[in-house]
């Protein structure tokens, strides 16, 4: 499929793509069983995956058999919980093996990292100064800084700062108090007399600590029984300090204090207590060993689900290549056939126009959720190994397809104006709409012929890269044909730019495979590539702590400086954690809330309820107050529904029938992912407006099911405990988050203004006529198109795309200005090509149109809805190529933020010319077409 004279895969297909076209209402019953065919899917992969960690977490042992034990030693019952986690927040496809695989295990030692350090802090210079130490590491590892990686280490950034708070809740108490049991006395010897009379019981303390505990135990004993030492029972109090003889506390004094009331046995604060925690041989305290061995064993059944053929192996390269086939053979094409139907008049008008529309917002609704699946396929230990060639090819194929549909959708609507040019404009936009028609559906041909680890496709006919080749030469040729009047200018910069990007990239993707397989050496690249994946996610969280500081150093004129909503988000999310954590520290009854073992408090293991206080804040306070409220109601309803599906499930089975509840479990597993998948979400596989919900339901009842079950705490005790931390959690995360008051319209207003301000400078660096070629100007495009993802970013978690009803409340009355500065983007680029070209380029007209972009940068951040009316006259009157899209970029930034994005989002006229004639009331003349 990748040469010249190679045959179609699947079978022959004609040039000519009009028969090709997936009609629109059978693709919605092709889309509706596809997407109960995901839910299906989704829902078995999930509990086949479970199976196995839900075995291991209820077949863990504990030590006493009257379930009242000294400490949950066994941590293998985490195996079922961490499963569920990552099966429910991690992408449904192979690269989220290296984001969880990679990315999530820097994240939990970079998170204890943080709080080892606090640890030395706390016992050389007191816990107020670890606090402190803790804030500014929050601050820095915060998941929430904008970027152009935000989206790929979001996880990581949350499960790092997480794993912080766990470690210094941990950790910092036996960093100034030391580690101090204290039980009756009675109690010390009846638990002594039952493991020295079960030797399988001993293998709950290392040697080094049986040893010395059973020598201080029977030298009190004598000393203060009665006379002859064979009578338990104490008479006085004794006092005694060992040092300890080996292990990891070596050389430490090892206080013992045994009485007829109270006993106690403490040891004072030294570092060497961290090696407890640490080392595989530090007993019941050891908790990071196991830790990392069991997070290993949930991604490895994580991994094994994900390979399960159901029909096939799902990966994100396979999700992004079928809906891009999907999107090209189905609403692209109706556009395209719509554009030719007008123009042929060959049925209404108004109904092929009305078809246009819809069709194009069906694509841009699709491609939201699409980008970030298409930038974690460089990620994927699949074969051939692409890898980091990935990154940016993917998501400029989705945005290929979106644009395409814009300018083919914005050309249908202007094709009933200006009945004095109807006659060309009729003529080239039959040839520009078939032959853009024909070349991307070759495109999606090819693409449909380039399966990688399996393949999501069924019954779409593949090709061959030469009858893409010959589709680009015959648009090509067009566009070249194309006469140099506004009119032949509108074709070229538009569908026809577009459909000629789109098959540009697919064959670079078919040449990138082939020569990942075609050689010794590319395949040796393919494995090197694999294991890139893995080592990428892990090494991008380190650039992501440098990134705000190389961002300053960068400067706002040339796309960075400091983002001050970035800013206050972040000293938010450092508050609401620092908050959450203190009373753990300072207070003892706040850290036993919810601890029912005894032995766990009296060893300083505590603070369940504010480790799940600080989860609920940490995944519900967003960047945006729009994202928090939803992401806050969405986690209170999992939280609920969770925690009375568990004490429902403990109630009625009963805490001792494991079997019962394992199937309670996956029957509810399979409920509540079948009805919260949704195949339109291509990253998470969930609702976007409630799949959150059904995520949080999952481990939230696993959780207590299985720590009540192996009697860790009372059922009672469990669901209530997490059910009030984690509403305080959320509560907290709505409070910080309207103190920071960081709504979505103004940060993307902010965003877009400066996006529009980069605009204007390169266009400023632009070489003018015998000037050499300027890099200045490339670079601060690509700013440019770093600012308004970031813009998007703000947008995307507050959902506007997703909840058109409550979007104007978001974004205001005049919009943000997203699809004219994108618009605007788009057209400096082809500008700076036709200048690198040798193009002479009029230094009047790129003055007026860069003072224009500032002036309407000035009037976004102002959140002003109201337009510059007139175009500059030095714009106007220039009637070359330049000048044209000079005016174009105008008229765009005219129509910016004042209701233009409301019109496109409702009709799907997303070009800033469209917009401008539907939206306040005022068209257009013939020179703007």
């Amino acid at each position: 499929y990748c040469t010249h004279n190679q045959q179609p895969v699947h079978s022959a297909v004609p040039h000519r793509s009009a028969n090709m076209v997936v009609d629109a209402k059978a693709e919605q019953q092709s889309l509706a069983i596809h997407g109960e065919a995901h839910r299906l899917e989704r829902a078995v992969r999930f509990v086949l995956g479970a199976i196995g960690p839900l075995i291991i977490s209820f077949g863990a042992a504990l030590p006493l058999e009257d379930k009242d034990p000294l400490l949950a030693i066994n941590f293998s019952y985490l195996a079922g919980i961490f499963y569920c986690i990552f099966a429910a927040l991690a992408p449904p496809h192979l690269s989220s093996l290296a984001i969880a695989g990679g990315g999530a295990l820097v994240g939990i030692c970079m998170g204890v990292g943080l709080a080892v350090g606090c640890f030395y802090v706390a016992f050389s210079c007191g816990k107020e100064w670890a606090l402190l130490l803790l804030a500014v590491g929050v601050f820095v590892l915060s998941p929430l800084k904008t970027g152009s990686l935000q989206g790929l280490t979001y996880l990581i950034g949350n499960i790092a700062v997480y794993a912080a708070a766990i470690a210094f809740i941990l950790a910092i108490p036996f960093a100034y108090e030391g580690m101090t049991m204290e039980l009756t006395t009675n109690e010390l010897i009846a638990r002594f007399g039952q493991l020295t009379s079960h030797d399988e019981w001993k293998h709950l303390l290392p040697d080094w600590m049986w040893q010395a505990s059973t020598q201080i135990f029977l030298d009190l004993l004598q000393k203060c029984g009665d006379n002859d030492g064979s009578n338990s029972t104490l008479v006085q109090e004794c006092q005694k300090v060992v040092t300890v003889p080996e292990g990891p506390l070596k050389d430490l004094s090892l206080h013992m204090s045994v009485s007829g009331g109270i006993s106690s046995l403490s040891l004072k604060p030294h570092t060497k207590m961290l090696q407890l925690i640490f080392d595989s041989n530090g007993g019941p305290l050891a908790i990071v060993v196991p830790l990392l061995e069991l997070f290993a064993i949930a991604v490895g059944f994580y991994a094994a689900s994900l390979l399960l053929p159901l029909p096939r192996v799902r990966t994100s390269y396979n999700i992004t290549r079928g809906e891009l086939v999907r999107m090209i053979t189905g609403p692209l094409q109706r556009t395209m056939r719509a554009g030719q139907a007008v123009l042929g008049d060959h049925e209404s008008t108004k109904d092929a126009i009305d078809q246009a529309q819809v069709a194009t917002k069906e694509i841009a609704d699709r491609v939201t959720p699409l980008l970030s699946t298409a930038k974690t396929s460089a990620f994927e230990p699949g074969w051939p190994g692409m890898g980091l060639p990935l990154l940016p090819l993917m998501p400029r194929l989705v945005l290929a397809v979106r644009d395409c549909a814009r300018c083919a959708s914005a050309l249908v609507s202007k094709s009933t104006e200006h009945e004095a040019e109807r006659g060309e404009l009729m003529k080239l936009s039959q040839r520009a709409l078939q032959t853009s028609g024909d070349t991307t559906q070759a495109a999606a041909n090819l693409l449909a012929a380039m399966p990688h680890s399996g393949d999501d496709l069924t019954g779409v006919a593949g090709g061959t890269r030469s009858i893409l080749e010959q589709s680009r030469s015959d648009l090509k040729r067009l566009s070249d044909e194309m006469p140099e009047t506004e009119c032949g200018w509108t074709f070229r910069h538009g569908v026809i730019q577009h459909a000629l990007m789109l098959a540009d990239d697919t064959m670079r993707l078919c040449d990138l495979r082939t020569r990942s397989t075609a050689t010794c050496a590319g395949a040796a690249k393919s494995g090197v590539m694999m294991l890139a994946g893995f080592l990428i996610p892990a090494l991008i969280p380190f650039y992501r702590i440098v990134q705000p500081l190389l961002m300053c150093f960068k400067g706002r004129a040339r796309g960075g400086g400091c983002d001050v909503h970035d800013l206050r988000i972040q000293l938010g999310l450092t508050v609401g954690v620092v908050l959450l954590v203190i009373p753990a520290i300072y207070s003892k009854a706040w850290a036993n809330f919810g601890v029912t073992l005894d032995i766990a408090r009296q060893v300083g293991l505590r603070g369940n309820f504010s480790f799940w206080a600080v989860l609920g804040f940490i995944v519900s306070y967003t960047p945006t107050l729009e994202g928090a409220v939803h992401r806050s109601a969405l986690r209170a309803m999992g939280t609920v529904a969770g925690a009375f599906a568990g004490w429902l499930g403990v109630t009625c089975i009963g805490a001792d029938n494991h079997i019962a509840l394992i199937i309670w479990l996956l029957v509810s597993y399979a409920l509540a992912i079948g009805a919260g998948a949704n195949s339109r979400n291509k990253l998470l596989g969930f609702s976007l407006y409630w799949g959150y919900a059904a995520q949080l339901f999952t481990y939230t009842q696993t959780i207590i099911v299985v720590e009540a079950s192996l009697g860790i705490g009372s059922i009672g005790t469990l669901a209530t405990s997490r059910l009030i931390a984690q509403l305080l959690g959320i509560l907290v995360a709505l409070l910080m988050s309207l103190l920071v008051w960081v709504r979505a319209g103004a940060a993307a207003r902010q965003r877009v203004a400066h996006g529009l301000e980069l605009c204007a400078s390169a266009i400023n660096e632009l070489p003018r006529g015998g000037e050499p070629e300027s890099s200045d100007s490339r670079s601060l495009l690509q700013a440019a198109e770093d600012v308004l993802e970031h813009a998007q970013a703000a947008l995307d978690d507050a959902k506007v795309e997703f909840m058109p009803k409550h979007s104007h409340r978001i974004v205001g009355p005049g919009g943000v200005g997203m699809d004219e500065a994108r618009a605007i983007l788009a057209d400096c680029h082809n500008i700076l090509s036709l200048a690198e070209t040798g193009r002479r380029l009029p230094h009047g007209t790129l003055e007026a149109t860069e003072t224009t972009l500032i002036e309407a940068a000035e009037r976004i951040r102002s959140a002003s809805v109201e337009p510059v009316v007139d175009a500059p006259r030095e714009v106007e009157e220039d009637s070359s190529e330049v000048g044209w899209l000079c005016l174009r970029i105008a008229n765009a930034a005219r129509q910016a933020g004042v209701g233009a994005d409301d019109a496109a989002r409702e009709y799907g006229q997303l070009c800033p010319q469209d917009a401008a004639s539907s939206s306040d009331g005022y068209s257009t003349d013939s020179t703007s077409t």
